[in-house]
């Protein structure tokens, strides 16, 4: 008996049976496919800013100790002009990282922000499922509790 594939809500189809009465998998519209991998495309490209925001800010506050060392080290044999004209410049380099942190902040914040949304939209959409996994994480935190 041959079944042609009828269309479902959100997307999902029944697969045709083949000769054998063997069904395919059904499948999700391309579209909704498509977007929930550019989603993901977006939160490896914002992980992968983060990272190089925060190795380059690492990078930097070592090249501002290092500065502030070597200028401590100096500050008795230099002049008025040339300790001022060091300052300015650690300050200078102060502000850049303080910008890049601000910078680190907000895409810190963007990335909790998106994973609330996206927890959000899990318990609305498995709600049973949510109700059984907070359970299932208060007995297990309560059984370390109670251990100590």
């Amino acid at each position: 008996m041959n079944t042609t594939s009828s269309s479902m809500s959100a997307g999902t189809s029944i697969g045709s049976a083949d000769e054998k009465g063997v069904y395919d998998e059904p499948h999700v519209n391309a579209r909704s496919g498509n977007q929930q991998s550019a989603q993901q495309d977006q939160e490896q490209d914002g992980e992968q800013d983060v990272e190089q925001t925060a190795a380059s800010l690492r990078e930097e506050l070592g090249d501002l100790k290092a500065d502030l060392d070597a200028l401590l080290s100096k500050a008795t044999s230099l002049t008025d002009r040339e300790f001022r004209d060091a300052r300015d410049q650690l300050m200078i380099k102060f502000g850049s990282m303080r910008y890049a942190a601000k910078g680190l902040a907000a895409q810190a914040t963007k990335q909790f922000n998106d994973g609330v949304e996206c927890t959000a939209d899990y318990v609305k959409d498995k709600p049973l499922q949510s109700v059984a996994l907070a359970a299932g994480v208060g007995l297990l935190v309560g059984a370390i509790m109670r251990g100590r």
